[in-house]
């Protein structure tokens, strides 16, 4: 990686890291692009080799790479006075509906770096979308989804990756505390 500590959570230095996995997944895994009888693989499968190539980096640290860790489960106390696990399909995010109503609804973000103690210690978030799916429905969608985890719980910048076929044609935008960076 070119840089020793991103953590001083510095915009450019985590561009830098981003940059390079980004460089190595289409340098060593550019057959995902290209070899799947002349079909992408699914965004899934792109989002956890990215994840695999982030974790390797932010291992040092003591961070984790999860794809939005413990949103699926809930302790809850019951009425008999136990708790116990509940299933929860996701993080509360507000957004817009098809009336233009605010809404709450449950999303699941692609990749979340963090330490697994408190929201506190939320870095990143990331959303991931393959070009032939950045319709502006999932984009707005996308979008709404991480300005609210960079208020609401407490990461400190997000980027939203689009893939394409080759590594030059990628887009990387970066936000932080609700506003998109523009370089």
């Amino acid at each position: 990686m070119p840089i020793n500590n991103p953590l001083h959570r510095d915009k450019n230095a985590f561009l830098l890291v981003i940059n390079d996995i980004l460089d190595r997944l289409y340098t060593k895994e550019l057959h995902l692009f290209t070899n799947n009888e002349g079909k992408w693989l699914t965004e899934r499968c792109l989002v956890f080799r990215i994840s695999f190539f982030l974790q390797r980096f932010f291992t040092k640290y003591k961070y984790y790479v999860d794809c939005d860790y413990n949103s699926s489960l809930e302790l809850v106390y019951t009425h008999d006075g136990r708790y116990q696990w509940k299933n929860n399909p996701g993080k509360l995010i507000t957004c817009k509906n098809s009336q233009w109503n605010l809404v709450m609804i449950k999303r699941f973000i692609d990749i979340i770096i963090h330490k697994r103690v408190n929201k506190r210690t939320d870095l990143i978030c990331f959303e991931v979308k393959k070009r032939n799916n950045q319709d502006s429905k999932n984009m707005e969608k996308d979008t709404n989804n991480l300005k609210v985890l960079t208020s609401d719980y407490w990461y400190k910048f997000w980027f939203h990756l689009i893939l394409w076929q080759t590594r030059k044609t990628c887009k990387i935008h970066t936000y932080a505390f609700w506003s998109e960076i523009i370089e």
